[in-house]
């Protein structure tokens, strides 16, 4: 595969004669400067984004050098290379510098059941690291050439490397050991297997295009793609289509090198190449990444954030286990991470907690609510048990649906699962709810006392009779204290309670009900729906008060009387009405003798009395 692949790709970038100077200078200087090992600690981040193509916040590290390779191990470690360092990334994105040296290619081999980086470091050496960050002193040494593009192929003892190493192919043993040099004529950048009937190819891409070889590095003559434009790199489908990138944009062979006119026209520059687990293709270019699916098609659905991101020079693609991608590249907006993470599909949201039900006439109302993690756009409730499966769709982070074709007398269970826009990321099942029994009988909902404090409003399931249950049968009490109802009447779905007393505001208000025998006739005096079904009988339920009114009286707080004895002032609790007492209300006495109340005003919670 093409730089930028997965655990076996080549992963490089092209460097220019003066990008290569610069190279060598930062090198030097990191030399100078830095002792290694070093930890760096990532920028606290933001809360990552969840959608294909959102920048993962939560992978954090300072800008640094010039991003180079790339590569993920299957133990999740990320190695990197950079113009000045090998490093290697923790899943969180925690930095250890392992080596202070310029990297110009990665890749991941497997010895026995242990992961290794192969390393192309400096402008001669291929380095065999621990994801540990531990060389491996067994690995082989004196190899030559810039190894920029790197191949692992085959398992145990018949495992080979491959390398383009400057202007050569290189082949080494599983220990680094050098086999075979193949002379190019010109810098190899891209390597990918290709596997035919059983039987492993290795493709090599450069200026000269793509040229096929043996694991034995015996050319393929019958094999030659050239793309018009120097390959910068190769990823294979998994039809054994081969994806071909570069100046030229990207263009797909079959398996024998002839052109697949099916594929779309793509003519952006590509720098690399990466194909995901569904086929789906990632392209590096000079200013972001891009995805498309599997015939070329642009994905309108993946979006880089430009504000997030900045300009991105993506040269090196890796993807991990969890179906991220892991990038990096040469150039980067000021004070931009030079490797980031990105998502490549929705997040699936955290298991949402049990839903609640409330029973119908052969049916559940269900409610849902969001668990932690990505934000669901919709949520699947399931009735437990049911087959075939009685299902209910919510849209949104959080609502109601209703769940039919239940039995009534029969008690079930619900659970949900939560869906972040796409199908594939869904939450793992929610745990059941408490079990409910659908009846044909109204069922209570809810209850409430209206904001004028007069009345209680009970709310049930389903249209209820006219002719309902006496006053007696219902108990209501507001601030701890019985108050009678006094009328009961009906309105659709609700029965209204009208009240003795009003119900204050911030009282705390009760409601029960107690139901008479069952009778299914319409005639007798119970809250029962059209065809005369009865209601169950209501436990005392606290409910909420909705009322504003204001039931407790001011209360006398001082008085005075001004300088000149011709005010008294009543001070009170609170605010007063405007509208008050008349004169003839007030008797004041001054030195024993009744004086004449002459007027009466209110200012705030006073009571002013002219005498």
């Amino acid at each position: 595969m093409g730089r930028g692949g997965f655990e076996s790709s080549s992963i490089r970038r092209i460097m220019g004669r003066g990008r290569l100077r610069a190279v060598l200078a930062l090198v030097l200087l990191a030399s100078l400067l830095v002792a290694l090992p070093a930890v760096v600690t990532p920028i606290p981040q933001a809360a990552a984004l969840d959608s294909p193509g959102s920048l993962d916040l939560t992978f954090g590290d300072n800008p640094g050098w010039v991003m180079n390779a790339i590569a993920v191990a299957s133990d999740g470690k990320i190695g990197a290379g950079d113009a000045a360092y090998f490093s290697i990334y923790s899943d969180a994105g925690v930095r250890t510098n392992v080596t202070s040296s310029a990297v110009n290619g990665i890749t991941t081999q497997t010895v026995g059941s242990n992961p290794y980086f192969l390393v192309g470091e400096g402008s001669s050496s291929l380095t065999r690291y621990s994801t540990a960050g531990v060389k491996d002193a067994t690995f082989a040494t004196g190899q030559s050439g810039t190894h920029r593009a790197i191949l692992v192929v085959g398992t145990s003892t018949a495992q080979r490397i491959f390398a383009g190493a400057s202007n050569d192919f290189k082949r080494y043993t599983a220990n680094g050991a050098l086999e075979s040099t193949v002379a190019m004529g010109s810098q190899v950048n891209a390597l990918a297997t290709q596997a035919i009937s059983g039987t492993d190819y290795v493709l090599v891409g450069g200026v000269f295009g793509i040229k096929r070889y043996t694991t034995a590095s015996a050319l393929d003559s019958s094999f030659n793609v050239t793309p018009g434009g120097t390959v910068t790199a190769i990823a294979m489908q998994s039809d054994g289509k081969i994806l071909v990138g570069g100046a030229f944009g990207i263009k797909r062979y079959l398996a024998d090198g002839t052109v697949d006119s099916s594929f779309a026209s793509l003519t952006t520059a590509v720098t690399s190449l990466a194909v995901q687990s569904n086929g789906k293709i990632l392209a590096g270019t000079a200013t972001n990444l891009k995805r498309y699916d599997s015939a070329g098609v642009a994905d309108a659905a993946f979006s880089t954030a430009t504000s997030a991101d900045g300009t991105f020079s993506v040269s090196t693609i890796a993807i991990d286990a969890a179906g991220r991608a892991v990038i990096g590249g040469p150039t980067n907006a000021a004070t931009k991470p030079f490797i980031r993470r990105y998502f490549l599909e929705y997040t699936a949201p955290g298991t949402p907690p049990a839903p609640t039900a409330v029973p119908g006439d052969g049916q559940a109302t269900v409610t849902v609510a969001a668990g932690s993690g990505a934000a669901p756009t919709s949520y699947t409730v399931t009735a437990v048990g049911t087959s075939p499966a009685q299902t209910c769709t919510v849209t949104g982070a959080s609502g109601s649906c209703v769940v039919t074709g239940l039995t009534n007398g029969t008690a079930y269970t619900f659970t949900a699962t939560a869906t972040n826009t796409d199908p594939a990321a869904t939450s793992a099942s929610s745990p059941a709810s408490t079990a409910v029994t659908p009846v044909v009988n109204p069922v209570f909902l809810a209850a409430s006392v209206n904001t004028a404090g007069t009345y209680v409003t009970l709310t049930f399931n389903k249209p209820l009779a006219s002719t309902t249950a006496p006053t007696s049968a219902f108990t209501v009490t507001s601030g701890g204290t019985a108050n009678a109802v006094t009328s009961v009447s009906v309105s659709g779905s609700t029965v209204v309670l009208g009240l003795t007393r009003t119900v204050g505001i911030g009282q705390i208000a009760t409601v029960a009900y107690l139901a008479p025998s069952s009778d299914d006739a319409t005639t007798n005096a119970a809250i029962q729906n059209l065809a005369g079904n009865d209601a169950f009988t209501l436990a005392t339920t606290t409910i909420p008060n909705n009322s504003t009114a204001d039931i407790t009286p001011p209360t006398y707080v001082s008085s005075a009387t001004n300088v000149g004895g011709t005010t008294i002032t009543l001070t009170y609790s609170e605010s007063l009405a405007a509208v008050t007492a008349p004169a003839n209300a007030f008797t004041v006495l001054v030195g024993g003798t009744p004086a004449a109340v002459g007027s009466v005003s209110i200012v705030g919670s006073t009571v002013q009395l002219g005498v």
